[in-house]
């Protein structure tokens, strides 16, 4: 049996692989402890994989990831820096392959290849959940995050960034209450706030389309038209995955 996984700043998530889709996954608060949080995810493998063999695990996760390790850029689970998350599932599954690669990159994957972006050539993804992140995917392939990080944008001259102000924790620290109870006056800001980052993108990317993805984009109904307005230049869409785009973007690691 295959099977995907995404490790957020506050889940973790575990599908199995059934055909060419991914199925009901199961999810869990992700722990701020990297033993733990191990412990979790491979229980999570199991019960997802219900006794069966597991052939290949595939996914992403929050941070830089080279080679398997975390290697910076997790300011939402400082303990993993560093920390060995592919060995650590291969010490665990030790006949099984594993790939794993930063989360961003592999959702915007699953959104070039199967989703949203499907027929475009070149495809930015942009997650706001816990934080923000995302890549650029063109002509099917997932392009080196470089230096530029959409979420680490320096946004005001206090030198917030735009995860600082719109990412689900931020907003939450910025405002006092999280997205889904911002008030008219805040829910406007932030997503001029928001839009301003996706011009930022833009510019740095050149995409033929954004996507978004995430919880943030969907606790609105008119989150993309709002953000349509203040970007009429640029193609946007909601991601067709909701918040499962990583999982989708680990099943074509495993094509």
């Amino acid at each position: 049996m295959k099977l995907v996984f995404d490790i957020g700043g506050s889940h973790m998530r575990v599908a199995p692989v059934l055909s060419d889709k991914v199925g009901k996954p199961l999810a869990a608060d992700t722990p701020h402890n990297f033993a733990e949080g191990m412990q979790l995810l491979c229980r999570l493998v199991e019960q997802a994989a219900d006794g069966q063999k597991v052939d290949a695990i595939a996914g992403g996760s929050a941070g830089n990831i080279v080679d398997g390790r975390v290697d910076g850029d997790m300011p939402n689970l400082p303990l993993w820096d560093g920390k060995d998350i592919g060995g650590a599932l291969r010490a665990h599954f030790s006949n099984s392959l594993i790939i794993i690669d930063n989360d961003g990159l592999v959702g915007t994957l699953g959104e070039a290849r199967l989703g949203a972006g499907k027929g475009f050539e070149r495809v930015a993804y942009v997650c706001i959940g816990t934080g923000i992140g995302g890549g650029l995917c063109v002509d099917g392939t997932s392009q080196p995050r470089g230096e530029f990080k959409v979420g680490w944008q320096v946004m005001d001259a206090q030198g917030h960034t735009l995860e600082q102000l719109v990412g689900g924790r931020g907003a939450k620290e910025h405002y006092g209450k999280r997205w889904e109870h911002l008030d008219p006056v805040q829910y406007a800001e932030a997503l001029d706030i928001l839009a301003e980052g996706l011009r930022g993108a833009a510019t740095h990317w050149r995409p033929d389309i954004i996507v978004l993805g995430g919880k943030i984009p969907f606790v609105h109904d008119d989150f993309l038209s709002q953000l349509v307005r203040r970007l009429p230049q640029h193609r946007l869409a909601l991601a067709a995955f909701g918040d499962q785009s990583v999982l989708w973007g680990a099943l074509t690691l495993l094509s």
